[in-house]
């Protein structure tokens, strides 16, 4: 069609990636993720996942004939912040600070094509990773995060249902990249022996990411040394291979005083935060997360 021509240009003259397939296909999504859960022996993981990815079919079904998934270059973000008269440089993993710009960056491009044709589009939530490789737009790496050629992993996926159909596709396999068979950079780095060798899925509720993103005390077994982000992790991205010529992919910002630090730490209420303060945080997405920033900056200064 046209219109699905014209959708795939504008993403693409973004130097952005797009798939588009029927919204069948969120029946063997489903049947995936269920397969998922099998393997995973915590089940308080389990509940968080399905939590995350608690999406109805139905629902979905009776909003559009087509699902969009699309794939924006993300930076990872330097942020300096003066903490005891003196400069401190704290990361921010990519896909975070895009969480809202590329969804609503992505939401407009598509609406002002779609909706002057007469189609609509909603913005779904989805689990992205498994719908990205089985649509062929990404691949696993051994550390189960998804990479799209030309990006890396330095990339945010974001989803869309419309009323468009389109032509069918491949329903991909689950696989790793064949660049991970020979290489365990991934596998050694990571602090927490969170990527199995044994079987694909890695140990997600061991994974640092998990624990950085919820509150509560870090389990003990965790060694301090581990934490390097203010949330979220990048041991198993930062040296891979893949993604060596995406490292210079990145953002700085100069952006906390010692003052605002502080009320940071000391876990005073978000709303009662300095009007700057919350801009700044809302600017980073660091809101969302504002419940584990005070515990994670201890770690980390």
């Amino acid at each position: 069609m046209q219109i699905i021509n014209e959708i795939i240009d504008k993403i693409s003259n973004k130097n952005w990636k797009i798939k588009i397939i029927p919204i069948h296909y969120l029946n063997h999504l489903k049947n995936s993720l269920k397969e998922t859960y099998k393997i995973i022996d915590n089940e308080e993981f389990v509940d968080f996942i399905r939590n995350c990815f608690n999406f109805n079919i139905n629902t979905l079904f009776d909003l559009g004939k087509s699902i969009i998934i699309i794939a924006i270059p993300s930076p990872q973000i330097f942020l300096t912040i003066r903490w005891n008269n003196s400069q401190r440089k704290l990361t921010i993993p990519p896909t975070y600070i895009d969480m809202r710009s590329g969804i609503n960056k992505a939401e407009k491009v598509l609406s002002l094509i779609l909706n002057k044709n007469g189609y609509n589009i909603k913005r779904v939530e989805l689990p992205e990773k498994l719908l990205a490789v089985h649509s062929g737009l990404a691949e696993y790496g051994k550390n189960n995060i998804c990479y799209v050629e030309g990006m890396g992993s330095f990339c945010r996926l974001v989803s869309f249902v419309t009323d468009i159909e389109t032509i069918d596709c491949i329903w991909h396999d689950l696989n790793i990249m064949k660049y991970c068979k020979n290489c365990n950079v991934c596998t050694k780095r990571c602090p927490t022996g969170a990527i199995r060798k044994d079987r694909f899925l890695i140990d997600g509720d061991k994974c640092l990411t998990y624990f950085n993103e919820r509150p509560g005390r870090f389990p003990e077994w965790i060694n301090a040394s581990s934490h390097h982000c203010l949330v979220g992790c990048l041991f198993c991205q930062d040296k891979c291979p893949q993604n060596k010529k995406f490292q210079n992919n990145y953002r700085e910002y100069k952006f906390f005083n010692e003052k605002e630090v502080r009320s940071i730490i000391n876990e005073k209420a978000f709303e009662h935060l300095d009007s700057n303060i919350k801009i700044k945080l809302i600017k980073l997405n660091m809101d969302i997360y504002y419940n584990v920033l005070s515990r994670n900056l201890k770690v980390l200064l």
